[in-house]
């Protein structure tokens, strides 16, 4: 529970996290507000933001699709048009020269697709986190931490989690 971050704003974002602590990659900062690149004066907030080794930035998206329905049934409009409206966002985001890694609920089905895909971003990773986080969860099999890759709908999950909008 030390990881929880009240600044998760969905599921599908506190999920994708877990897995990177479970897989020892290093963590982003969450819901960080970039000023539009076209509108200073407005900003836009990333899910995701990894300050890389090198300086440089990688901004992460957890896209669910049910985003892409709720948000145009509360504008009025098409999801289609909704799903439009990201994509030029994404596209000016760009201009920062960051590149956007969306994560997927199917990503985060399959273990070793969202491994390599953080991997081909080239978001640090350590194997001696990824053997300590394991060692530590199965030193106590009383433990109620245990390493261990769980398959949850979504359904499921946000049946248990609560999140309050902002």
């Amino acid at each position: 529970m030390g990881y929880a971050d009240a600044k998760s704003e969905s599921w599908l974002e506190s999920y994708a996290r877990a897995l990177m602590i479970t897989q020892g990659f290093s963590l982003p900062r969450l819901q960080v507000e970039l000023h539009r690149p076209l509108d200073p004066s407005r900003v836009y907030r990333v899910d995701f933001l990894w300050d890389m080794p090198d300086g440089s930035h990688v901004i992460g998206e957890a896209d669910g699709m049910r985003k892409y329905h709720e948000d145009a049934e509360r504008s009025g409009r098409s999801a289609v048009s909704t799903l439009a409206d990201e994509r030029h966002r994404e596209a000016e985001l760009t201009l920062y020269g960051f590149p956007v890694l969306r994560i997927s609920y199917d990503d985060t089905q399959h273990i070793e697709t969202f491994v390599d895909k953080l991997m081909c971003y080239g978001i640090p990773r350590s194997s001696e986190v990824v053997e300590a986080i394991r060692k530590l969860a199965t030193q106590n099999p009383a433990s109620s931490l245990r390493y261990t890759h769980v398959h949850l709908k979504p359904e499921i999950f946000e049946g248990l989690v609560h999140f309050d909008e902002e």
